[in-house]
Formats: C-alpha cells, structure tokens, sequence
C-alpha cells in the first residue's frame, strides 16, 4: 500500500490488515519538501494505524473505506536534518486486488 498526500507517502509491505503498523525501515514513511527527502529508517520510527469499515452514501448504497492515522519521524540522510510529521489522517476508498 501506498498512501499520498501533500509530500507524505507510506510504503506498507506484506498481507495489510486492520491494526497498528510500526514505520521504520521495513514499513517506511517520507515526506519529500523541494529537494529533501526525509524517511524513516531503524532509528528515525513512527505509528500507522489502519481501520475498514463501510460508509453509507447519500443513495442508500454502501462504500468500502480505510481510515486511519500517522505519525512519525523523518532524516534526511543527505543533511542529517530530522523532521516530525505528527497527526496525519487518511479517509480513502478501499479497493481490492
């Protein structure tokens, strides 16, 4: 999975399941500002949490979604300058492969 939004991207790898995902060097997070790019790795972590459910349209129909939050810290490793990304939320339409 790979979630975007204004610079800040996550990279999920494997079966993704409702629940909490730790973001460090296997699941990463970055954010990219101009020519930065600040990720998180072994040391520099953070917090991502996944929820489905079903939203109901204004039609009477059903949406599959997944919403969550995160959070965590970034290094650019070419400056060494760290970044804090704090209260980030997503509301997307769930689709499956």
């Amino acid at each position: 999975i790979i979630v975007s939004k204004m610079g800040d991207f996550l990279g999920l790898k494997g079966r993704i399941v409702d629940g909490t995902y730790l973001l460090d060097n296997r699941n990463s997070a970055w954010y990219d500002e101009g020519t930065a790019s600040y990720q998180t790795d072994s040391t520099n972590k953070g917090v991502l949490t996944i929820s489905s459910r079903m939203f109901k349209s204004a039609n009477g129909g059903t949406i599959p979604i997944v919403e969550g939050t995160f959070s965590f810290e970034g290094i650019d490793k070419n400056t060494g300058q760290k970044i804090q990304v704090n209260s980030g939320q997503y509301l997307l339409r769930k689709i499956q492969y």
